[in-house]
């Protein structure tokens, strides 16, 4: 009886073995003749992938930039605004105006002003200046 059970064994594999090499066998022939356009795709897929890599990081430099502009632009207004109201109130002496401009810009700009390489001109109201004199915080 234990032939029997070997013999047996030994069919049922090769019929197990055989019918999965039917089914495999159409496949791998298909991989072989694509294996060429596939050898081929892989470094334009690459080139692809690197391209799309290249475009998201470009986009976000970009909107990176146009933020930052916008928040600089906020920020200039709000200085230009404090600095106009505190310029309405009335000042001790007409004359420290035209004397002193420096010391005038020094009291209207608030401290978070001082951004580095921001310069602050105060002009009359004609948009010029006696001296030209600039007050950089």
């Amino acid at each position: 009886m234990a032939r029997a059970d070997v013999a047996s064994a030994s069919a049922h594999a090769d019929s197990i073995k055989g019918l999965a090499q039917s089914i495999a066998n159409p496949a791998y022939r298909r991989l072989l003749t694509a294996e060429p356009l596939l050898r081929r795709a892989v470094p334009v897929l690459i080139i692809a992938f690197l391209a799309t890599i290249c475009v998201g990081a470009l986009v976000q430099v970009l909107d990176h930039r146009r933020q930052t502009l916008a928040d600089e632009m906020l920020s200039l207004e709000a200085v230009a605004d404090f600095a106009a109201e505190r310029l309405q109130r009335p000042l001790n002496s007409a004359a420290a105006v035209v004397d002193q401009p420096q010391i005038i810009l020094t009291r209207v700009l608030p401290l978070w002003s001082a951004a580095a390489g921001r310069r602050f001109f105060l002009t009359n109201a004609n948009g010029g200046g006696r001296s030209g004199k600039s007050h950089r915080r």
